[in-house]
């Protein structure tokens, strides 16, 4: 990964901000090096959108929850962390426009392979489990609505399908049996032949 920003800013000179579990854990190591402008501790979604709005803007960087970046004098600063999004069914379905779905796999599933999440976190608060301690916080868990995951998937095989298989990446996806039975029933119901 630090091998492709780097790579992207030599070649565009673009700004590059990282995410994800590593970033999100050591942002001052990260940022050491020069060629990353930014990182996104834990849920990027509404820090990448705020950051995107000053940058567009030309607006500083202080008090976006949830950043990292370097201040004109090279010193790291690191904005207090974000509050968890508790209702995910109000973040948009990803775009995935221009993205090669066809070519995406895992191991196991049959492709091409539609990601999907529909739940983060998880409930338990074991001190050796990576997502929960990085991303989000022990013991927070949140589930999508099954009728907005089923729409998500609608949407996805209808716009840019077919998909073989459908590989769910929540931390802990099958861990309330009523809420699975429904969304079942919520698949069978849309008649998606999947």
């Amino acid at each position: 990964d630090l091998e492709t920003a780097k790579m992207l800013k030599k070649i565009t000179g673009s700004q590059i901000a990282v995410c994800g579990p590593h970033p999100s854990a050591i942002n001052n190591e990260v940022l050491r090096h020069d060629f990353i402008d930014f990182v996104l501790i834990g849920e990027m979604e509404l820090t990448a959108l705020e950051l995107s709005n000053r940058l567009q803007s030309g607006g500083p960087f202080t008090g976006i929850k949830g950043l990292a970046y370097r201040s004109p004098n090279g010193d790291i600063i690191t904005e207090e962390r974000r509050p968890l999004i508790q209702d995910l069914d109000s973040i948009p379905y990803p775009e995935r426009e221009g993205l090669p779905l066809k070519e995406y796999r895992v191991a196991g599933y049959r492709p091409p392979v539609l990601f999907m999440y529909s739940s983060r976190g998880c409930p338990f608060k074991c001190n050796y489990c990576l997502w929960p301690q990085t991303m989000y916080s022990p013991g927070s868990y949140r589930m999508r609505a099954p009728d907005n995951v089923v729409r998500e998937i609608k949407h996805a095989v209808e716009r840019y399908g077919p998909f073989n298989s459908i590989y769910f990446d929540d931390d802990t996806f099958n861990i309330d049996k009523e809420r699975m039975m429904l969304f079942a029933d919520k698949i069978r119901g849309a008649g998606l032949r999947i």
